[in-house]
């Protein structure tokens, strides 16, 4: 399966203000994956991108048909030369094709050179560039999904959806654990060991890269039950935590995108139980404290 880097108009504004500044690195033409597809929340807009050694692949779609592709070959000095395309006329393929391309090798070299941040909205880097990494050629058994992360001034392009176990012992706090047969159980403060998971009610170590997956679990677990009120309100608070931690707002393109993952999650009969058979009623309930 192939990963994928889901983008908005405002993410790829940032990154090209990193590209700017960083032009050297972007030529560099980095390989952290050799398979990726670009997708564009607001334009519907999909890229999926092949890369060897010799040629570089992109094949666009849009919503609606699918657009053609365009075959590039690296001239050096990260330079490239269009050798094929088959866009058609009113896509203006010429500055499509362009637009595609700096997407792509601006992504590229954002994963593999780290941290950037931006500046008085002029861009900057915060590390300096690692060894490239090298692209596995064993076919993926899952993919994973990337986004642009951006926290105040810093610039990241992170997986969503990753799950890190604590590399340590750790404690967690007494919880009630709520079953689906009305049942309450008291769960005494105790010691978790290192590479162990605790269960969802327990307050965990968490990152930023775990989050979304906890929050999916949490979902999932066979002990979540939406009619009990505790249990909405838990899937609230994470929503709402994780909302403010990845600086989601409410009612744009991005937001809406993962409200819409996170519904879909969800079994028909957890939507009967948050009276949410449609999206849009999920949605008001999701966004109650954050508006």
């Amino acid at each position: 399966m192939m990963d994928k880097i889901v983008t908005t108009a405002a993410d790829i504004e940032k990154l090209l203000a990193w590209r700017d500044e960083h032009n050297d690195l972007v030529r560099s033409m980095p390989v952290p994956l050799r398979e990726v597809e670009i997708q564009i929340v607001e334009s519907g807009i999909s890229v999926k991108c092949f890369r060897s050694d010799k040629k570089l692949k992109l094949y666009l779609d849009s919503p609606t048909r699918k657009l053609g592709h365009v075959v590039f070959a690296p001239l050096g000095n990260g330079l490239w030369k269009k050798k094929v395309s088959t866009l058609p006329a009113d896509c203006n393929p010429a500055e499509t094709e362009q637009g595609a391309l700096t997407v792509y090798g601006s992504l590229m070299a954002l994963m593999t050179y780290g941290t950037g941040s931006i500046r008085g909205g002029v861009a900057t880097t915060t590390s300096k560039a690692p060894a490239e990494r090298k692209s596995s050629t064993k076919p993926h058994t899952a993919s994973t999904t990337y986004i642009i992360h951006s926290a105040g001034k810093r610039l990241t392009v992170v997986p969503r959806g990753h799950h890190a176990s604590p590399a340590c012992s750790f404690t967690v706090r007494g919880h009630f654990r709520h079953y689906k047969s009305g049942k309450t159980v008291w769960i005494a403060r105790g010691l978790v060991a290192a590479g162990e998971r605790p269960t969802r009610s327990e307050v965990i170590w968490m990152t930023e890269k775990s989050e979304w997956q906890f929050l999916v679990d949490y979902v999932k677990d066979d002990t979540t039950d939406f009619y009990n009120a505790t249990c909405r309100s838990q899937l609230m608070a994470l929503w709402t935590a994780y909302c403010m931690h990845n600086d989601l707002d409410v009612d744009t393109a991005m937001y809406d995108a993962v409200l819409k993952d996170l519904f879909n999650a969800l079994s028909d009969e957890q939507k009967a139980e948050l009276h949410c058979a449609r999206l849009p009623e999920f949605d008001s309930m999701m966004a109650q404290w954050l508006v």
